[in-house]
Order: structure tokens, then sequence, then C-alpha cells
């Protein structure tokens, strides 16, 4: 099994919503609510046409997650991440974003940022693993109608 990070295709729509859909990703990460076909195709059609970077995580030519940007500035971005429900907690999410902030850093980012709900343990360790260190920042960010304190990770392009 091969696992490859590279823009979406076309072909990817249905199984990106399905992603974004699915309860377990749903829960920690925040996709934005799709309440009829139009809103499903502006969306992709906005994913696929950028300006912002958003990458498919795929295994053996399947879709199974995905690695996009919040916002950048010259040399610091901050990203999100989300691997499919089927595919969680199995290193996927671990190897593909390792090999994405790679790429940012040969792109020139000095420093990447991600956050994460406290309660998404998974998240927190993925990025532990990839040699991010958790920061001061901390957010409460109202989602569902709760509040969750985000906590931030950092990794530094070593000189």
């Amino acid at each position: 099994m091969e696992l490859k990070l590279h823009d979406l295709e076309m072909t990817d729509k249905e199984r990106l919503l399905a992603i974004f859909k699915d309860p377990l990703v749903s829960k920690y990460y925040m996709p934005p609510i799709l309440k009829n076909k139009a809103a499903e195709d502006a969306l992709f059609a906005k994913i696929i046409e950028g300006p912002s970077l958003f990458v498919g995580i795929y295994l053996d030519d399947e879709l199974i997650g995905f690695i996009n940007e919040v916002e950048s500035t010259d040399d610091k971005i901050e990203i999100g991440y989300a691997p499919g429900a089927d595919y969680q907690r199995k290193g996927y999410m671990q190897k593909a974003l390792s090999l994405f902030m790679q790429r940012l850093f040969d792109k020139g980012y000095k420093t990447i940022l991600a956050g994460a709900f406290k309660e998404n343990r998974a998240s927190l360790k993925v990025m532990e693993r990839c040699g991010m260190q958790k920061i001061a920042k901390e957010v409460d960010i109202e989602y569902r109608d709760k509040i969750y304190r985000c906590v931030y990770y950092a990794l530094k392009l070593k000189k």
C-alpha cells in the first residue's frame, strides 16, 4: 500500500463530501455546513480552484483524508487535517502530515502551526509524533453549541 499526497481531482468530489459529512470526522474537524447540492458544488469548486493549499491523502489511489491551509503569511502557515473515519488510528495521518510539512518547508515556510480540540487526543499525538511542540496559544471555539478549548502546536524549520 502506497500513501501519496496530491491535489484533488474532479472524481474525488463524492468521497471528499462523504469525509466532511462523517460524524466521526466532524466531531473534531469543523467542516462547513453543506445544506444542498449547490453548496456542495460551490465548496468543491473553491477547493479545486484554490488559492489555499488543499491536498488529498491517497492510499493506493483512494482518497482517505486531506490536509488544508487555514491561513498563512510569508513564512508561517496554519494547517488543518482530517483522515476519513475508516483510516483513523492507523498511522496514515502521521505519515501524511510529515510529508506535507516537509513540502511546506521546501516552499519556504519557516513555521507550521496546527490546532486541535484538547479532547482530541489522537490528533494531539499525531502532531507530537511529527515533531510539533505545544505552544502557549489556546483559544475557546464554539462548535455545535459547545465550547471547546483548542490547543496549538508548532514546528519551526531547523537551520
